[in-house]
């Protein structure tokens, strides 16, 4: 939370949410936000006309400055009926102008068939039960089939995106080795940034100091890592395309066609990727724990994207154009001495 900093989001690998919060008890013993309540106007409206007296209703008016959810509020008073010995009580509970049952609000009223002697016994323990119980705004448990989900539209994604990638370079350079060495520059990229997010685990004890987490992939990072491969096609597309420039009516670029290329775009890579590398760097360092992950993976992937498009990407398609004009005369030539033999 940006005005009271008492607010913090917190991801982890446990599944059973009392576990979750009974560890955040433990590591944070005296700095939860812990529930305040009172109550007022306790009072019992009489049994209608024709009614039984157990038909008396008894009210009151909750307050609780934290706020509190509905879910919430009716666990606590049913477990403390449980706990005084009244039993099953019938109760409701109202905010006024609700909007949302699961929304947490400041005021709530209570009615229930209890007297009001023992309502305000019932309220008053509660009042000292909530007093040590911390306030968590939501808890939200993701099951393994909605993460395998995930994970399989993030691969999906980004076969996608590099299947389309390849046709677009095939299509605007003429020659499919462009397009070839351009993902395998990308998956190089992709790869060398989830590799950078697995070895965080072990390294994040000892590289605190640099702000280095635990990081898991989520969202955050499969955007993060989409975004890598924009950036770096963007890097290659310009090299390629002076490529293309320098090659002319040739039928394969060569080697000093490659440095010259090289050469005349450093400036502006270094430039471009400089400048990207300094505005992710600011988001990591103060951008909070909401986009901490995908500053990293950013930075990993401006880092690897500009080097791949000039050590990787521009000698694969040297590579690959050999191996194609090699593999036409080799067949021509198997063929020629089956020829002769026959």
């Amino acid at each position: 939370d940006g005005e009271s900093q008492a607010r913090f989001k917190v991801d982890t690998s446990l599944r059973d949410t009392a576990e979750v919060q009974r560890t955040l008890q433990t590591v944070f013993p005296d700095s939860l936000l812990t529930y305040e309540m009172s109550f007022a106007d306790v009072a019992t409206a009489p049994a209608a006309e024709g009614q039984t007296a157990d038909a008396a209703r008894t009210t009151a008016t909750l307050t609780f400055p934290s706020k509190i959810n509905q879910a919430t509020l009716r666990e606590k008073i049913e477990a403390t009926l449980t706990a005084e010995g009244v039993g099953a009580v019938p109760f409701a509970i109202a905010a006024p102008g609700a909007v949302a049952r699961s929304k947490p609000y400041e005021i709530w009223t209570l009615s229930s068939g209890m007297d009001a002697e023992t309502t305000a016994r019932v309220l008053g323990r509660m009042k000292s039960d909530l007093a040590g119980t911390p306030v968590y705004l939501s808890a939200n448990s993701i099951g393994g089939k909605v993460a395998g989900n995930t994970k399989v539209t993030a691969v999906y994604a980004l076969l996608a995106s590099l299947g389309i990638i390849v046709l677009y370079v095939w299509l605007r350079f003429q020659n499919v080795a462009f397009g070839l060495a351009a993902v395998v520059a990308l998956i190089h990229d992709v790869l060398v940034a989830v590799a950078c997010l697995a070895i965080s685990h072990y390294v994040a004890p000892f590289l605190g100091w640099a702000l280095v987490d635990d990081f898991k992939i989520s969202l955050d990072v499969v955007a993060a890592l989409l975004t890598i491969i924009g950036f770096s096609i963007n890097d290659t597309i310009v090299i390629f395309d002076r490529l293309r420039e320098l090659r002319g009516k040739a039928q394969y670029v060569t080697a000093p066609m490659i440095d010259k290329a090289v050469n005349q775009t450093l400036s502006r890579t270094a430039l471009t990727s400089g400048t990207a590398f300094l505005a992710t760097l600011i988001l990591f360092l103060f951008g909070g724990a909401g986009i901490h992950a995908f500053a990293f993976t950013m930075l990993v992937g401006i880092i690897t994207g500009t080097y791949s498009t000039i050590y990787i990407a521009s000698p694969i398609v040297l590579w690959l154009q050999r191996w194609f004009a090699e593999a036409p005369a080799g067949a021509a030539a198997a063929a020629s001495r089956a020829a002769g033999t026959a």
